[in-house]
């Protein structure tokens, strides 16, 4: 929780590093679960420096334990990660792919989330689609 409250970005990076190296190195599994956690912060720390590729790894390395896991919503979540940062990185297809599984999945769940509806509004107006741009976002709200 250290690295949440650091201001310097490197420092951010420096303590989930820290922290997910003592979760690895544990044999207790409550310390283990802490894995996809951490992996989860430290590729936002690596999204908000604009580090997409090393952010991507990080999600998809914690979206792998979610699923393993087996925990479905905790595994949505890994996976919007990784189609958020698909789309900071321009793969706009891919991102689209990612989200419309979501959205369905969601939707078969009983549970529509409005940050899969926020994030296909975003891939839809960078893909110049104005209408389902303006259709995904009067859901995310």
């Amino acid at each position: 929780m250290l690295a949440l409250a650091e201001t310097e970005p490197a420092a951010e990076l420096r303590r989930n590093r820290e922290a997910l190296a003592v979760a690895v190195a544990s044999s207790q599994p409550a310390a283990r679960r802490w894995e996809a956690s951490l992996l989860n912060n430290l590729g936002c720390a690596l999204h908000a420096e604009g580090r997409f590729d090393e952010a991507l790894a990080e999600f998809t390395r914690a979206g792998d334990l979610r699923a393993a896991q087996g925990d479905a919503a905790a595994h949505r979540i890994a996976r919007w990660m990784i189609g958020w940062t698909l789309r900071s990185m321009g793969r706009l297809v891919d991102a689209l792919e990612v989200q419309n599984a979501l959205e369905a999945e969601c939707a078969a769940a009983g549970a529509p989330d409005p940050h899969v509806f926020a994030e296909l509004a975003a891939i839809h107006e960078a893909l110049g689609d104005a209408a389902r741009a303006l259709a995904y976002r009067s859901r995310s709200a």
